[in-house]
């Protein structure tokens, strides 16, 4: 996002679920129905309605999507672990990782205390507890549906762009958002019916 565009971030998060949801049919052996192959055929239309005229930003977005998409594969392995420690070591590996970035292009560290409390908060509610959440929606439901699930995430940071913070949008980009959209509904209305059906039948 900060070297390249806002636009190339939004498009790896909208990529990353139909990764997911292919790797969890090949690797994991998760079932597809034909329903929900069609639900992933109209994501990839969304998403190259959206980088028409942009390969740079596609590729970059396949490559992050990839990696995030293999991370809630390898999470959904995981799934026997303490999820506090599982998130522990992913914050470690992540520090480890980071830090001779960090030193190789980070200027003087900010000495402003409000720096530091925004860092903390964004890491706290919007890092820390989305991740925990993320760990255990994978211990109950299938790796391809908290995929999918993902895509609501930039559908709503572009209705708020447009509908609140009054950014200008196309007709590609309300098709291609469009279409996403559908696709998360398509690719989750048997999994609401049956998990309807399996509530009435408790009740009874």
């Amino acid at each position: 996002m900060n070297y390249v565009s806002v636009k190339a971030t939004s498009l790896a998060y909208l990529v990353c679920p139909i990764l997911t949801a292919l790797l969890a049919f090949l690797l994991l052996k998760e079932p597809m129905k034909k329903v929900q192959w069609v639900a992933l055929g109209m994501g990839v239309t969304g998403c190259m309605i959206l980088a028409f005229g942009h390969l740079y930003d596609l590729v970059l977005a396949v490559l992050v999507g990839f990696s995030y998409a293999l991370y809630l594969i390898l999470q959904r392995k995981n799934k026997g672990y303490d999820m506090l420690l599982v998130l522990f070591v992913h914050i470690l590996i992540s520090v480890v990782g980071m830090t001779p970035y960090y030193f190789a292009t980070a200027a003087s560290a900010p000495v402003d205390t409000s720096f530091y409390l925004f860092v903390l908060a964004i890491a706290i509610f919007f890092t820390l507890v989305p991740m925990l959440l993320n760990l255990f929606a994978l211990s109950g439901i299938r790796s391809g549906t908290v995929g999918m699930l993902m895509n609501i995430n930039p559908i709503i940071a572009f209705s708020l762009s447009v509908f609140y913070f009054g950014e200008k949008a196309d007709a590609m980009q309300y098709l291609g958002y469009g279409i996403i959209f559908g696709s998360v509904i398509v690719f989750n209305w048997k999994m609401g019916s049956r998990e309807v059906g399996k509530s009435e039948s408790r009740e009874d």
